[in-house]
């Protein structure tokens, strides 16, 4: 499997780096080279192409810290708020990694029956299509900033 350019090899190592278990990195290339393989023979698309799109769709924009809250009287030892506050994920790296992680996520939820070179076949595929769990993740996380809007006013941009 050759890459065309630069862009792609950072891309395959980003995706090996992030998916590597135990420092296994043979091992986490093989499993990602069948995979890719198996797209390529099924789609007309380059397997690069589609997983592109589908860490594009799976990027997001914003992420959700929960802050815990001082306070000042104490009232009860054990209660502690936590509060919620959106943050902005200004640079690319820091929204391709987290998209990596929102599939990888997705992954170990699916069902243990496959292979996780299919199951990482089927979750970019349906990722490319907007139709992936962690698209679905995606888009619940950013309801939530939604919801949390008012507290962008305190942001340095």
């Amino acid at each position: 499997m050759k890459f065309k350019n630069s862009l792609e090899k950072k891309l395959k190592y980003k995706i090996m780096s992030h998916f590597m278990i135990k420092g296994k990195k043979a091992t986490c290339e093989k499993i990602l080279v069948k995979g890719l393989k198996r797209m390529q023979k099924l789609y007309t698309k380059s397997h690069s192409e589609i997983t592109k799109i589908a860490i594009l769709n799976v990027t997001p924009i914003f992420r959700v810290i929960q802050l815990q809250e001082k306070r000042k009287k104490k009232k009860k030892k054990g209660a502690k708020r936590a509060k919620e506050v959106p943050a902005f994920l200004s640079h690319y790296n820091f929204r391709t990694s987290w998209a990596l992680k929102l599939l990888l996520d997705s992954l170990k939820k699916r069902s243990k029956n496959k292979r996780f070179s299919e199951e990482l076949l089927q979750e970019i595929i349906a990722a490319s299509q907007n139709s992936g769990e962690s698209v679905q993740v995606k888009i619940e996380t950013q309801k939530t900033v939604l919801k949390k809007k008012f507290y962008f006013k305190y942001y340095r941009w």
